[in-house]
């Protein structure tokens, strides 16, 4: 298994964990390790990203943060690496589905697990060998599950007849039926189970759902193979590949939002003063407004991430 300080310090990649360690093990404050501000055992189980790795008298340390921001440096030695994939709608194929220790381990409780749902599938993990699928209901982690065990959907994006549908549903358990639908019309079927036969269907802006036996289609011919028949080496590069599909979304948002903050900040000006050459007052006041960019929030995040990129493409020489 690829080791953390690979991803980030060779790779130059963030990446999640789900925190495994001695509960005592220590967080601290800043690499200088010289103020512990919490233990592992506060966020046990926690899933979170890491930003930033230093070796420390030969102990590897990583610097962890999540949604509210920066948490702290704590060397890290079991806990487990969520690698990214594609985002894909999944329905789990039988009630009777391999239940993975790990699930056990960090308390994720599947005995309750609704089967009649459909679920994402964001992330996978490496376990003794054993390739698992993350599966997550909005944001919340369910549980890790066998490849085997998961209907994969299938995007289709295309129109059929609706009578090719005996009974509709607005569930994907097809526990309540649709009424009043016009069968005779065509709807837009917006992915497809394979394994299962069932169909997710659009029909004005209603999401209906149908089991449709002998459904035939060009996307279903391409072949996908499953994470767990996949070499190593190309599951990395499907974690690489994510990873920086991931980061160019994010920097396309900074650079939007950065160019609204740049408008506010222009009508902001606008209002106070209004100048009689407009060139010349947006001339005069640029060298403020950019330092204001740079010290705000989002244009730190972007100004480190235009780091990244200049040290990426040096390193590529």
């Amino acid at each position: 298994m690829l080791l953390f300080r690979d991803l980030n310090h060779n790779y130059n990649l963030s990446f999640d964990v789900i925190l495994y360690e001695q509960e005592e093990t220590s967080i601290y404050n800043s690499a200088n390790l010289d103020s512990v501000i919490g233990t592992i055992g506060q966020r046990i189980f926690g899933q979170y990203r890491v930003i930033d790795y230093r070796k420390i008298d030969g102990k590897d340390y990583y610097l962890l943060t999540n949604k509210q921001g920066i948490i702290g440096w704590t060397h890290l030695n079991e806990s487990i690496t969520l690698y990214n994939k594609a985002h894909e709608p999944v329905k789990v194929i039988e009630k009777n589905f391999k239940k993975n220790e790990i699930n056990t381990i960090l308390r994720l409780n599947l005995e309750s697990f609704d089967i009649n749902k459909v679920y994402m599938s964001k992330k996978f993990i490496l376990l003794n060998g054993e390739v698992l699928e993350a599966i997550y209901l909005k944001n919340t982690l369910i549980g890790f599950f066998d490849p085997n065990d998961l209907d994969h959907s299938i995007k289709i994006n295309d129109r059929i007849d609706l009578i090719k549908a005996e009974e509709l549903y607005l569930d994907s358990g097809f526990l309540i039926k649709a009424e009043d639908i016009n069968k005779e019309s065509k709807v837009n079927i917006v992915d497809y189970f394979p394994i299962l036969k069932i169909a997710r269907l659009k029909c004005k802006n209603t999401i209906l759902w149908a089991e449709i036996i002998d459904f035939e289609h060009e996307k279903l011919n391409k072949e996908n193979k499953l994470l767990s028949e996949l070499s190593y080496s190309n599951l990395f590069a499907i974690h690489l590949v994510n990873s920086y599909e991931s980061e160019r979304e994010k920097s396309k948002n900074i650079i939007i939002n950065l160019m609204n903050e740049n408008k506010a900040l222009l009508e902001t000006l606008e209002k106070k003063e209004k100048p009689k050459n407009n060139f010349s007052y947006e001339n005069k006041n640029y060298k403020q407004l950019y330092q204001n960019l740079r010290l705000s929030k989002l244009g730190k995040i972007q100004t480190a991430y235009w780091r990244y990129r200049n040290r990426r493409r040096r390193n590529k020489k």
